[in-house]
């Protein structure tokens, strides 16, 4: 990853296939919606290590092929197969002069390491995906069905250690039932009643973070030879 003329530059020859059609409709609008992806990511995994961060999008892409010569990556079909291609992932950041401009990140960095994860491991890229939007409720439990179900329910979460059976119940409550989380909640209904143990929202976001940071030091220690 580098910079040029005030732009991150991605270069990668693992985001798209070794091969693919430019004749192909699918296959280009595959290799674009996995890059996008990729950059989601790379927000994500600035935001889960807290570091100050502009948000970046994708503006294009270029090809290089084996004999060196650049070509932008096809929106649309054309005639070519391009055979194992690096590609050049164009993102949009502001100018250097801006007080919000973005540093370019160290390879051992612990965000680095996300993202190196998060290409072998579908729910940690899930998890990066979701860290980059709103931390409202919905967006919040989101977070929590992917740490769930890799962990294996809820007394497995609180068996590890990461949260109390309390805490987490507070939580499930609290984002699913209008009378605490009002319109934001994951469900509709006006009747029922409140749940017995409830949270705000600022301390459900406290608690996805902590369960967050647990759930992903388990993985990467796991990981581990």
């Amino acid at each position: 990853m580098g910079t040029e003329n005030d732009q991150i530059v991605l270069e990668s020859s693992e985001l798209v296939p070794t091969q693919f059609d430019q004749r192909s409709f699918a296959e280009i609008s595959a290799a674009w919606k996995t890059v996008r992806r990729y950059i989601l990511q790379i927000n994500g995994a600035a935001m889960q290590c807290r570091i100050p961060w502009t948000p970046i999008s994708l503006v294009n892409m270029q090809v290089i092929k084996s004999d060196g010569k650049k070509m932008w990556f096809p929106i649309t079909g054309s005639l070519e197969v391009y055979e194992s291609p690096d590609v050049h992932a164009y993102k949009r950041t502001q100018s250097k002069n801006s007080r919000h401009s973005v540093e370019k990140p160290q390879a051992t960095h612990p965000a680095a390491s996300l993202l190196l994860a998060s290409l072998k491991d579908e729910g940690i890229a899930k998890l990066l995906r979701l860290q980059e939007r709103q931390h409202d409720w919905m967006n919040l439990y989101r977070i929590f069905e992917v740490i769930r179900e890799d962990s294996g329910g809820d007394r497995e979460i609180a068996a590890k250690g990461w949260a109390t059976l309390g805490d987490i119940n507070a939580f499930t409550g609290s984002a699913n039932n209008a009378s605490v989380s009002g319109d934001e909640a994951r469900h509709g209904k006006l009747k029922g009643g409140a749940p017995k143990e409830t949270m705000t929202l600022a301390r459900a976001r406290h608690f996805i973070a902590v369960l967050t940071d647990h759930w992903l030091a388990h993985k990467a220690a796991r990981s581990v030879p």
